[in-house]
């Protein structure tokens, strides 16, 4: 982790990255080429990720992490189709959860949440219709959420784990000893061949395989970062 904030200090401005937003972009950045690499005669299209937002800490005043009810928002980020640059990947995420958080976060709550809530709708439609033939791709975040320390009755997890049945979703959770982060990443499986031998990924990445007989994984991998 401190290699890839290395690579990319001095290029982006005013912010540290965070762990999860370098290792999302960095898968996002070889998926993106691994779309591209599949069609090489296809141009390089545009990029919409749907990165899943805890709406719990981002109110005034914040909600309790207790708050019955589904408080996440799949918030829709454009990348053109020359923001393929780790530091632009990194950048352009931090700037579409910075402006959701200034300008529609805290309004989901009260009277105005479901204007807000029609109102995202409707953009994230003109957004789709607008790009038409884009990358699209899903994540989702769980770390730090205290997956390891649930227990109901049979003792705490030995290993957490994703298992979702979509194409082009990336979903990041803590390893069980909060040493890396583990990674998730569902692709067709020509785009999944490429990315897998990615030489810039796998010079961050080691694949880690506990329990893998279990799940159907042949357009899916799980990879394991160094901290």
């Amino acid at each position: 982790m401190a290699s890839l904030k290395a690579k990319i200090e001095g290029v982006v401005q005013n912010f540290i990255p965070t762990n999860v937003q370098l290792v999302l972009a960095i898968i996002l950045k070889c998926d993106i080429a691994a779309s591209h690499n599949s069609k090489p005669r296809t141009p390089i299209r545009p990029t919409v990720l749907f990165q899943m937002v805890n709406l719990h800490r981002r109110m005034l005043p914040k909600l309790p992490q207790n708050a019955m009810g589904n408080w996440f928002w799949p918030l829709p980020i454009l990348f053109k189709e020359d923001e393929t640059q780790l530091h632009e990947l990194v950048s352009t995420m931090r700037k579409g959860l910075t402006d959701f958080v200034n300008e529609k976060a805290n309004r989901f709550k009260a009277v105005e949440g479901f204007l807000v809530v029609f109102e995202c709708i409707r953009e994230r439609g003109q957004l789709l219709k607008s790009t038409k033939g884009i990358n699209l791709y899903w994540a989702t975040s769980l770390c730090k959420l205290p997956s390891y320390e649930m227990d109901f009755g049979w003792g705490k997890p030995t290993w957490d784990t994703s298992k979702g049945g979509y194409k082009n979703v990336i979903a990041l959770l803590d390893t069980r000893f909060c040493d890396g982060i583990e990674a998730w990443v569902t692709l067709d499986e020509p785009e999944m061949a490429i990315f897998e031998s990615d030489e810039e990924l796998l010079a961050y990445w080691v694949p880690s395989t506990p329990a893998q007989t279990m799940f159907d994984i042949k357009s899916s991998i799980k990879l394991k970062s160094n901290m």
